[in-house]
């Protein structure tokens, strides 16, 4: 069973329609459930029911994990008034797999079965992704496109056994595959300025925020508890799907209506934008009702009088299905 969390900036570039990288995309999609996208307009995500799976590599210096069956079941985005914009996902996967580093201890020729010198065979485990490298520590000669896998290892004899036939010298690598030292094209260009407005209401004025938080849960039900079997099976969509959002305001005569409304339950329909709307990237976020809870105010001794908006995502109405969008334009 794998359980993973991953932290990222908002980043956007490009055109519209391809602003954010492959690999968030299959985050968001898997999260989300439903993805459309229109060339040179948009991409947007709504509430569906999450249907994909994917894999995840994670690598450093000396060792790379590889995981198989992986999806997003909850996503966060904070935005502090005085911070860059971050989101954080967290998921569950099926199986992992370790690579390290390891020498070889005697040419091969046409062969899938590699010894390597003594300790070194007990670095891998069965399944993990590896590329073979000069002696040099530089030059992939096989394995680059992450096709060439561990089938099995004998840390009695340091035998490890590959998916496919290598040739190899004495003294040669066999490491960990690590995609980002050949495949380098993701977007470039992490939002970190503090551009962007919420308002209470779609056609109302911008308000004065000092601290948003979004978060979507997805009650899945996760297949991981089968007797005799320690890999995750999958999932099943089993609960309904949970939507807070946090506004945080300090007290004005611009905001004290939206208070008094919010002690009546009235509730609103938010939409927040992050970036640029008049000449850039930006995404944009709406929600066709948001209830909030009536917030308590302290008065501080001295300052501003700060409080909070904080309550569930909903439909306008029982039964209307009109969805919470994440759209990035």
């Amino acid at each position: 069973v794998v359980e993973f969390s991953m932290d990222a900036m908002l980043n956007m570039a490009g055109n519209a329609g391809d602003s954010i990288d492959t690999a968030l995309k299959l985050l968001y999609k898997s999260v989300f459930g439903k993805e459309t996208v229109t060339p040179l307009t948009s991409i947007k995500y709504e509430q569906g029911l999450p249907n994909l799976t994917f894999s995840v590599v994670k690598a450093s210096t000396i060792f790379g994990e590889y995981y198989d069956g992986v999806y997003a079941k909850d996503w966060s985005l904070t935005a502090p008034g005085d911070a860059p914009v971050t989101q954080s996902f967290s998921g569950m996967g099926s199986d992992g797999s370790i690579a390290g580093i390891g020498v070889l201890n005697g040419a091969v020729v046409a062969s899938a079965s590699i010894v390597l010198d003594p300790d070194h065979a007990k670095r891998f485990e069965q399944d993990a992704r590896v590329m073979l490298v000069d002696a040099d520590g530089r030059t992939i000669k096989a394995g680059y496109d992450g096709t060439l896998a561990v089938s099995s290892v004998d840390v009695g004899t340091e035998t490890v056994v590959l998916n496919s036939a290598i040739d190899a010298a004495d003294n040669d690598l066999l490491v960990f595959w690590h995609p980002g030292a050949v495949q380098q094209t993701g977007k470039d260009a992490i939002f970190t300025d503090l551009e962007g407005s919420i308002k209470l209401t779609a056609g109302g004025q911008s308000i004065c925020a000092t601290n948003i938080e979004l978060a979507l849960v997805n009650d899945h039900i996760d297949l991981s508890n089968c007797f005799g079997d320690d890999a995750n099976k999958g999932f099943a969509a089993g609960n309904r799907a949970t939507w807070t959002l946090s506004v945080t305001l300090d007290l004005s005569n611009e905001n004290m209506g939206d208070l008094v409304q919010a002690r009546k339950f009235g509730g609103f329909t938010p939409e927040i934008i992050i970036g640029d709307a008049a000449s850039g990237r930006y995404l944009k976020i709406t929600a066709p009702s948001w209830i909030v809870s009536v917030p308590a105010i302290e008065l501080p001794e001295n300052g501003t009088t700060p409080f909070t908006f904080e309550g569930n995502l909903y439909q306008s109405s029982p039964g209307a299905r009109d969805p919470i969008e994440i759209e990035f334009l």
